[in-house]
């Protein structure tokens, strides 16, 4: 089962619909749910709780044959993602950017 598709048109930046499309799929990066709805992965309630906000591709500085892409996702903190001090977990944090 996929998560619920998003409408591009409210991600920002100046990348390709393409791309937007692509990265706003959650399960390019391996969010996915079984038959019942239920997590199957290390994550999930963390992907479930993500959207893509912007992507933005510029020339490179140092290398002007390359392009540079920037993706920022937003993110509901829900009380699975907090350590005992109820700040988010370091582990969850390392496993957002690790995307």
């Amino acid at each position: 089962m996929a998560p619920p598709p998003i409408d591009i048109s409210k991600v920002t930046g100046n990348a390709p619909d393409k791309v937007k499309n692509v990265l706003s799929d959650l399960r390019f990066f391996g969010y996915d749910l079984d038959d019942n709805g239920h997590h199957k992965r290390f994550g999930n309630n963390v992907f479930a709780g993500m959207w893509l906000a912007e992507v933005s591709s510029t020339t490179s500085d140092e290398e002007p044959s390359k392009n540079e892409v920037k993706a920022a996702f937003g993110v509901v903190v829900d009380e699975s993602m907090l350590n005992g001090l109820t700040t988010l977990h370091g582990g969850c944090s390392a496993f957002m950017i690790d995307l």
